[in-house]
């Protein structure tokens, strides 16, 4: 499980470095140079259910700032680093969405919305379908 996080970081900023993304503020307009600034926006991510996600961001801001990540505009407890790591994930979970909060003494900005895909993962063998997620195992005959 510590591979695919290593690896789905490395690919996830990889990804944001070849399309460029380097936005600075919410908007992708320059921000106030004391308030926090966003350089890389939170990306939407697509996951197996049972796996989890990696949401991060980048800020350069002068001085000491929080995080906060919230998901579906609610706080998630314990969630304040520049990096957030979701709890294992199901199909449920589909649709979320995730941002952070950063704050500092001059205010705070928050980042874009990043969606969350939860994947069922199937496989098919000598005309059996299994559908694999992380709550059950279905088997039927195709």
């Amino acid at each position: 499980m510590t591979i695919n996080l290593y690896r789905r970081r490395f690919l996830s900023q990889s990804a944001l470095l070849a399309q460029g993304v380097l936005l600075f503020g919410c908007d992708g307009s320059p921000g106030d140079s004391s308030m926090p600034n966003i350089l890389i926006q939170p990306m939407d991510v697509s996951v197996s259910a049972g796996e989890s996600a990696i949401f991060q961001v980048k800020v350069e801001s002068s001085g000491t700032f929080t995080y906060q990540w919230q998901k579906n505009s609610i706080d998630i407890p314990g969630a304040v680093n520049s990096e957030y790591i979701t709890p294992v994930l199901t199909i449920a979970d589909t649709g979320s969405v995730f941002s952070v909060v950063i704050t500092n003494l001059d205010g705070s900005v928050r980042s874009r919305e990043a969606k969350l895909i939860v994947t069922q993962l199937e496989i098919t063998v000598d005309s059996t379908l299994l559908t694999i997620d992380s709550t059950q195992i279905t088997i039927d005959r195709v």
